[in-house]
């Protein structure tokens, strides 16, 4: 990936926005060279490194109702990391017209859709608890908010694949 940056919200294997300085102490802590440690920022923080288990969300929310602390701390913190994105968003264009969900966590996770709404009714978004649980088709588009109470919140499959088949496709004939 060369120089990719390494801002933005947490994922499965990496910590999103993270000082330099942390990186620094993780060096000097663990007595790594640059590769090591690139290594390191990129495979063993997120999620697996707060949890110390697992990447896969859905594990981690088995694990966290299992009364697991440190799977409660990677949910809560990968939580915490979407609805600063989505302040942060809001904030550089000045408002929100709703919001979309998409990718497999969004697609597979109803706990993990309610965790980032619920508290951003500030933002005139609210999703009904019966939609939401319901199950998400993976071929399109799904309405979580209540029609009368909220703007637009919603579930948009992507199909990466299907995506990647296609430019393939027209690359090669």
């Amino acid at each position: 990936m060369g120089f990719s940056n390494s801002e933005g919200m947490m994922m499965a294997t990496q910590a999103g926005s993270l000082s330099y300085t942390t990186g620094l102490a993780l060096a000097k802590k663990k007595n790594v060279s640059p590769n090591q440690l690139g290594h390191e920022l990129s495979n063993n923080t997120g999620l697996y490194g707060i949890s110390g288990s697992s990447s896969d969300i859905l594990a981690l929310i088995e694990k966290e109702s299992a009364g697991d602390h440190r799977a409660e701390l990677a949910v809560s913190m990968y939580v915490y990391s979407a609805r600063q994105a989505i302040a942060q968003m809001v904030a550089s264009l000045q408002g929100i017209d709703g919001l979309v969900f998409a990718g497999p966590t969004a697609m597979q996770s109803a706990l993990i859709r309610k965790r980032i709404v619920d508290g951003l009714e500030y933002l005139g978004l609210v999703i009904t608890p019966k939609l939401n649980l319901e199950e998400i088709s993976n071929k399109k588009i799904t309405a979580l908010q209540p029609r009368t109470r909220s703007k637009p919140v919603l579930v948009v499959p992507i199909q990466k694949e299907r995506i990647m088949q296609s430019h393939v496709r027209s690359f090669l004939v």
